[in-house]
Parts: structure tokens; sequence; C-alpha cells
């Protein structure tokens, strides 16, 4: 919608940003007068404690001026605590509450009811915003609630604030945003999906199962049809083996002289003398003959009845030849066995046993006694 310069201007002047006389100038007026020369305008000036020195300049050398009449007529409206020294040259003036109700500032939210009223009397209103990126987003976004009125960014007179965005564009980039996002969730679940896919591609295909088979039944054997079940053979019984009796075979005894040391169950012992003179080893007496044997009967010295014939009566001789290995003298040497050397160690072990026992019940006395 384009602007009407055969209509009075009224314009309200806000922002916390900085500027220069002529820039402020140079975009203002020509906004103001467009291609003429002449035109009624008006300002809407909102007096606030954070008024900018860019503003109060502008004031100063561009609406009052150095006349004795302002370049512009100025209507102001104060908050408390707040003044200029335009003020004293203000068409009207009035005083505002601190803050507004639906605005942050009280003086800026009566200067636009009073501007929305010039609008609805037909006049042409614009309100001006000397804009700070940092500060005046929430300003912006206030003044924008008053749709009918144009807000204009002072560097270059259009409707273009940096960082700052209307309703509907918030409702549109949260829309594409959510848009995005879902789109994203779709996209990543389907490369999941295709690399799921291609790693069961990949891997070896695993090696079906041969089905199973019924098995085969196995025919029963044919059993003769009798009542009785046939008797069962007996098992022969196992007869004992008798063990093989072992054979030991005969050891030769050593032969051990006088002065030769005998280790017997562990303990040595010499030898220290021979047999006795005179005693000889038992030699074999003849078997006696059968007319001894008679004669032996007929003398009365033996009683047939009691004892057996000469063929029954067994070599005894030979029998004390066999004993005689226990102890015998050949060539005049003793000759022990084993069996007696034995005995004789261990009743030497006793003895040093007992005599062990009696050393330490002796040792137990004397420590007692002490």
């Amino acid at each position: 919608m384009g602007q009407d310069y055969d209509k009075d201007l009224y314009i309200v002047l806000t922002g916390t940003g900085t500027t220069t006389i002529k820039n402020f100038v140079d975009n203002v007026e020509d906004y103001i007068f467009g291609d003429r020369d002449e035109r009624e305008a008006s300002i809407l000036m909102p007096y606030t404690k954070n008024l900018s020195n860019s503003l109060s300049r502008v004031l100063n050398e561009w609406a009052i001026g150095d006349g004795d009449e302002p370049n512009y007529p100025l209507h102001a409206y104060v908050e408390p605590d707040a003044g200029h020294k335009s003020v004293a040259k203000a068409v009207t003036s009035s005083m505002a509450e601190e803050r507004g109700v639906t605005m942050s500032s009280g003086a800026l939210e009566t200067a636009m009811s009073d501007l929305v009223e010039r609008q609805k009397a037909g006049n042409e209103v614009v309100v001006v915003v000397v804009y700070n990126e940092d500060e005046d987003v929430k300003l912006v976004g206030e003044l924008k609630n008053y749709q009918s009125i144009p807000v204009l960014n002072l560097d270059g007179m259009i409707d273009s604030f940096p960082g700052f965005k209307t309703t509907d564009e918030i409702l549109k980039e949260e829309r594409e945003r959510e848009e995005f996002e879902t789109k994203e969730a779709i996209r990543i679940a389907a490369e999941k999906e295709q690399e799921k896919l291609a790693k069961a591609a990949a891997a070896p295909a695993k090696k079906a199962a041969a089905p199973r088979k019924r098995a085969a039944a196995k025919a029963p054997a044919e059993k003769p049809l009798t009542d009785k079940p046939a008797a069962k053979k007996a098992a022969a019984p196992r007869k004992a083996t008798a063990p093989k009796p072992v054979v030991e075979e005969p050891k030769e005894e050593k032969e051990y002289k006088v002065g030769d040391v005998v280790e017997v169950g562990g303990s040595p012992f010499v030898k220290h003398s021979e047999l006795p003179e005179g005693l000889e080893p038992v030699r074999p007496q003849p078997k006696p003959t059968v007319e001894e044997y008679k004669a032996l009967v007929a003398s009365g010295a033996l009683v047939p009845e009691d004892l057996p014939s000469p063929e029954e009566v067994p070599d005894l001789w030979k029998d004390v030849s066999r004993a005689q290995a226990a102890v015998s003298v050949p060539d005049g040497k003793l000759v022990v066995s084993k069996e007696s050397m034995a005995q004789l160690g261990e009743g030497i072990k006793e003895m040093s046993q007992a005599y062990a026992k009696t050393i330490d019940a002796l040792t137990d006395m004397l420590r007692e006694g002490k």
C-alpha cells in the first residue's frame, strides 16, 4: 500500500539504537515529503526513563530546532521520573503510567493508542524505530501487535528487523522444523534397515536342515506258537582254577668269615668266632636194612605193631640234613641264617629303644628338679 502525501502524517519515534542526525534526516524526511516540498507532519513522542542519546539529539536538533516555534508539532507522553527539555515546547503533554497494560512502557502504549485514533480519523500514520538488534526485538513484537499501523526500521524505512520474527514466521519455522525432523527420522530408519539387509545378504547362508525321516520298523522275530516258553539251558558251573604254587628258588647263603661285617635289619654286626672245637655238623645216618629190622624185632627191642616196616619208615636223616642250613659249620666256619640275624637285630633295636626311654625319663626328672 503506497503513501498518500495529501494526508497529514503522524509519527511515533522509539528504539534504543544509535544514528546520526544526517542519517535520520535523509531517511525520515524522504519518507515524509517524497517528491513534494511541503507537508504537515507531527511527532507523537513517548518520553521514557531509558530515552537514548540518539533520540535526544533528534528531538533537540531536528524536531524542536533553534527557533521559537518547533520544526514539527510535538505531542509529549511522559512517564514518571522521565523528562526532556523538548517537553517544554510540546503542543500537548500528558503523564503516563510507568508500565502499560499490553506494552512494557506506559508512555509508548498511550502514544500508540492516540496514533490509532489519528489513523481512524483518516490521517497517515507510521512508527519509526531506531533499531538495536540486541535490545529492541521485544519492542518490535509489541508494536506489531497493532496490525493496521506500519512499523519501519529507520535504516531504509522498511519493515525489516534483523533477529526479529513475527508470530507467523515463528509458526512457519516450527512447522518446517517438525517436517525436517520427521523426514530425517524416516531417512535414518531407512538407512539402518538398508544396512541390516546388506549385512544379512553378506552373511554366509545357513545350510538347510535335512528333513527328518521315519525310522524303519524292525520286523518282530518269529516265535513258536507254544503254550509254554522254551526252557533256558542251564549254564555249566564254572570251575575254580587252583592258583599255581609259587616255587621260590633257594637263595645261596653267603659265607662269612671272622671279622666280616654283617648288616641285619639295617644294623651292622661283626662275626667274632667259629664253632667250638669238637662240634661237628649233623651227618646223615644209614637207613636200617630189613635184616637189621627183623633182628631188632626178634630181640624184643621193637614191637612190629607199633612201628612201621623199613619200607614205610621215612628217611629222617635227609630231613635233618636239610635243616642243617639253619646252623652249619662247613670247613670250621659259622654260617648264620638271615632269620636268626633278623631276630638279633630286632632285639638290639628294642634294647636301643629302652635305653632311649630311660634317657628321656632321666631328662624329665632333671627338668622337674629345677
